[in-house]
């Protein structure tokens, strides 16, 4: 059987919605930096390497994995018109069968 790997991006008018790549790692840290007010009421507490290249790398790992698996959708939301990375979204916990849900 031949498996094809579908690359998962969505293309609005203003944005791209696409999982992260390790390229991403500075401009991730510096907006999870200045938005660090913003997210703490939403977010579980950050571990000590949260902001680490390492803990990045293993978020790509995570997201490729949960693309391909059908599990999770980890989508970093990048404006078009100059490629800045605004900010991210994930639906995860992706069930398949009779009630699909996510």
């Amino acid at each position: 059987m031949l498996l094809i790997k579908r690359k998962l991006r969505i293309e609005t008018e203003r944005l791209s919605l696409r999982p992260p790549i390790h390229a991403d790692f500075r401009a991730w840290a510096a907006l999870r930096v200045d938005s660090i007010d913003y997210l703490t009421p939403w977010e579980p507490a950050w571990a000590d390497d949260h902001l680490t290249r390492k803990a990045f790398t293993n978020r790509v790992y995570w997201a490729q994995r949960s693309v391909s698996g059908g599990t999770a959708m980890p989508l970093f939301l990048v404006r078009r018109r100059d490629d800045m990375l605004i900010g991210a979204i994930t639906l995860d916990n992706i069930r398949r069968g009779p009630a699909q849900s996510g």
